[in-house]
């Protein structure tokens, strides 16, 4: 079987909705095989390893994102998000979907199944990396699946300050940790997003941060009825409405969000922790939810057995790099 058909029937497994998580394992297993396969990467190097520090948070090392595909269920549901996303929009036009692809890792790995199912005439890529260990690899990747016709580009680029100069009709990202911690993906969106004038579809679509406390009692099985949390409203939900509203302000780096919450009527005895909690919408309908991936596990602030305080401020900024900041009051 020849490499692109094999892409093409890992393809198919990640999209069918009766695929059962043994074949979904097995399937992404078969993928990073085969990425790494036509790949030069000695992923054990330390260059490879090494993360590159810039004035807006961390992009993390060759190593480590080539590693995020063994995330399985983010990894399906972003290729899953983005296949919806650009089914959607082909009737309704007569020229090639623009997908700009940025924090692409070395093997570009949300866009190859897209490309394995589409034709150049119906999407076009831009790949933007600010690691030039992944983009070599990224561009040795594409020659090698015989995808170079679907290319608009391939830039090594910081896309925090990265320009866009043609139309873009999707902006694809998933630079991120849980509650949006360290990694760019915010700084990445306010840059790319803002120069868009909301024309462009963001994938994600939206996350969503809120305050929560956990109760260690219940059982995290997806069948439990009862929800092993209880929230409060949402600390930030970053999506193109939020980002338009930011920027329309002047854009500020030290505190995107300073907010007082109360908490008397959220904690309850059996609650052991304060979290913040990550829920991330790819598209309608596609979402990956509590627990999950490894990018919507809870984010511990402090434990809530002792907890007297009433209220607690949060502050969430880019600066060294994204993180919060919270003082209880």
């Amino acid at each position: 079987m020849s490499i692109q058909a094999q892409l093409k029937a890992i393809t198919d497994i990640l999209l069918d909705k009766n695929t059962s998580p043994i074949q979904l394992t097995e399937a992404l297993k078969q993928y990073k095989t085969l990425l790494l396969e036509l790949s030069n990467l000695d992923l054990e190097t330390m260059e490879n390893k090494q993360d590159i520090h810039t004035d807006s948070g961390i992009a993390i090392g060759t190593t480590w994102a080539a590693m995020c595909l063994d995330d399985i269920y983010r990894t399906q549901q972003f290729i899953r998000g983005l296949f919806k996303v650009v089914n959607d929009l082909i009737p309704a036009t007569n020229t090639p979907i623009h997908v700009l692809y940025a924090g692409t890792g070395p093997f570009a790995t949300l866009i190859l199944p897209l490309l394995s199912n589409h034709t150049e005439q119906e999407v076009q890529v831009t790949l933007l990396e600010i690691n030039k260990n992944s983009i070599e690899n990224v561009k040795h990747v594409i020659n090698q699946l015989g995808f170079q016709n679907h290319i608009k580009d391939i830039v090594c680029e910081d896309a925090t300050k990265y320009e866009i100069k043609t139309k873009v009709d999707i902006i694809l990202s998933e630079t991120m940790q849980h509650a949006l911690l360290r990694e760019l993906q915010v700084p990445i969106m306010l840059n790319l997003v803002g120069q868009t004038n909301g024309d462009s579809i963001m994938i994600p679509k939206e996350i969503l941060l809120s305050l929560a406390f956990l109760d260690s009692r219940i059982n995290l099985d997806p069948k439990e009825k009862s929800l092993p949390y209880n929230k409060t409203e949402p600390i930030l939900s970053f999506d193109k409405a939020w980002i338009k509203s930011h920027l329309s302000k002047g854009v500020r780096n030290d505190h995107l969000v300073d907010k007082t919450i109360s908490l008397q009527k959220l904690k309850a005895k059996n609650h052991t922790q304060l979290a913040i909690l990550t829920d991330i919408r790819i598209t309608d309908g596609i979402t990956i939810d509590y627990n999950q991936s490894g990018l919507t596990i809870p984010y511990i602030l402090k434990s809530a057995l002792k907890m007297e305080s009433d209220k607690i401020n949060l502050k969430y900024k880019l600066k060294p790099m994204p993180m919060f900041e919270y003082e209880m009051r």
